[in-house]
Protein backbone atom coordinates (compact mmCIF):
# COMPACT_ATOMS: atom_id res chain seq x y z
CA UNK A 1 0.00 0.00 0.00
CA UNK A 2 2.86 2.60 1.13
CA UNK A 3 4.70 1.88 -2.32
CA UNK A 4 2.26 3.45 -4.30
CA UNK A 5 2.00 6.73 -3.15
CA UNK A 6 5.39 6.73 -4.18
CA UNK A 7 5.13 5.34 -7.49
CA UNK A 8 3.87 7.32 -10.83
CA UNK A 9 2.12 6.11 -13.89
CA UNK A 10 4.37 8.62 -15.52
CA UNK A 11 7.55 7.84 -14.66
CA UNK A 12 9.87 7.65 -17.32
CA UNK A 13 13.26 5.22 -17.39
CA UNK A 14 16.46 7.52 -17.41
CA UNK A 15 19.46 6.29 -19.64
CA UNK A 16 23.10 6.97 -18.77
CA UNK A 17 25.74 7.53 -20.87
CA UNK A 18 28.98 7.73 -19.39
CA UNK A 19 31.97 9.88 -20.70
CA UNK A 20 35.16 8.74 -19.07
CA UNK A 21 38.55 10.80 -17.93
CA UNK A 22 37.62 13.87 -20.12
CA UNK A 23 41.56 15.69 -19.13
CA UNK A 24 41.78 18.66 -19.53
CA UNK A 25 44.62 21.30 -19.17
CA UNK A 26 43.43 24.80 -17.80
CA UNK A 27 45.42 27.92 -17.71
CA UNK A 28 47.44 28.96 -15.21
CA UNK A 29 48.64 32.41 -13.94
CA UNK A 30 52.34 30.00 -12.41
CA UNK A 31 54.73 27.96 -13.87
CA UNK A 32 52.77 25.24 -12.61
CA UNK A 33 50.40 23.24 -15.14
CA UNK A 34 46.92 22.84 -13.55
CA UNK A 35 44.91 19.56 -15.04
CA UNK A 36 41.15 18.91 -14.55
CA UNK A 37 39.63 15.68 -15.15
CA UNK A 38 36.27 15.13 -15.02
CA UNK A 39 33.53 12.01 -15.89
CA UNK A 40 30.43 13.06 -17.15
CA UNK A 41 26.86 10.66 -17.93
CA UNK A 42 24.80 11.99 -20.32
CA UNK A 43 21.25 11.42 -19.71
CA UNK A 44 18.03 10.70 -21.89
CA UNK A 45 14.81 9.64 -21.34
CA UNK A 46 14.41 7.98 -24.62
CA UNK A 47 16.62 4.76 -24.89
CA UNK A 48 16.41 5.43 -28.84
CA UNK A 49 19.25 7.94 -27.84
CA UNK A 50 21.32 6.11 -26.35
CA UNK A 51 23.39 5.38 -29.58
CA UNK A 52 23.38 8.52 -31.66
CA UNK A 53 24.87 9.82 -27.74
CA UNK A 54 27.65 7.48 -28.33
CA UNK A 55 27.75 8.21 -32.05
CA UNK A 56 28.34 12.43 -30.98
CA UNK A 57 30.43 11.56 -28.06
CA UNK A 58 33.56 13.17 -30.01
CA UNK A 59 31.55 16.25 -29.89
CA UNK A 60 30.55 16.17 -26.58
CA UNK A 61 34.05 15.80 -25.54
CA UNK A 62 35.39 18.12 -27.91
CA UNK A 63 33.17 20.76 -26.41
CA UNK A 64 33.86 20.25 -23.11
CA UNK A 65 37.28 20.48 -23.48
CA UNK A 66 36.86 23.93 -25.93
CA UNK A 67 34.79 25.07 -23.15
CA UNK A 68 37.26 24.71 -20.32
CA UNK A 69 40.82 25.05 -21.48
CA UNK A 70 39.99 28.70 -22.61
CA UNK A 71 39.44 29.01 -18.31
CA UNK A 72 41.69 29.82 -15.98
CA UNK A 73 42.50 27.22 -13.28
CA UNK A 74 41.21 29.61 -10.14
CA UNK A 75 37.64 30.57 -11.69
CA UNK A 76 36.85 26.93 -12.80
CA UNK A 77 37.58 26.10 -9.32
CA UNK A 78 35.33 28.81 -7.67
CA UNK A 79 32.43 27.65 -9.94
CA UNK A 80 29.89 25.27 -8.68
CA UNK A 81 28.76 21.82 -9.60
CA UNK A 82 25.69 23.63 -10.94
CA UNK A 83 27.06 26.59 -12.39
CA UNK A 84 29.96 24.09 -14.50
CA UNK A 85 26.97 21.88 -15.78
CA UNK A 86 25.03 25.36 -16.82
CA UNK A 87 28.01 26.30 -19.42
CA UNK A 88 28.53 22.62 -19.96
CA UNK A 89 24.86 22.31 -21.54
CA UNK A 90 25.07 25.32 -23.11
CA UNK A 91 28.37 24.47 -24.56
CA UNK A 92 26.56 21.12 -26.10
CA UNK A 93 23.97 22.77 -27.20
CA UNK A 94 26.13 25.23 -29.45
CA UNK A 95 27.94 22.52 -30.69
CA UNK A 96 25.45 20.39 -31.73
CA UNK A 97 23.49 23.34 -33.29
CA UNK A 98 26.78 23.94 -35.03
CA UNK A 99 27.02 20.64 -36.43
CA UNK A 100 23.06 20.47 -37.53
CA UNK A 101 22.09 18.57 -34.77
CA UNK A 102 20.03 18.11 -32.01
CA UNK A 103 21.13 17.46 -28.48
CA UNK A 104 20.25 13.52 -27.71
CA UNK A 105 20.11 13.89 -23.96
CA UNK A 106 18.19 16.13 -21.63
CA UNK A 107 21.19 16.57 -18.71
CA UNK A 108 24.51 16.23 -17.57
CA UNK A 109 25.59 14.80 -14.75
CA UNK A 110 29.35 15.54 -13.12
CA UNK A 111 30.25 11.68 -11.74
CA UNK A 112 33.80 13.23 -11.21
CA UNK A 113 35.44 16.68 -10.96
CA UNK A 114 39.42 16.20 -9.38
CA UNK A 115 41.41 19.07 -9.71
CA UNK A 116 45.36 18.87 -9.94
Amino acid sequence: MLPSLFSSSDEKHIEFVEIKNVVITLQSSGSKERYLLLELALATDDPRNVQPIHDMSPAVRGATVSLLSDMNYDEVRAMSVSELKGKLMTAYSERFKSLNSTVPFQDVIISKLVFQ
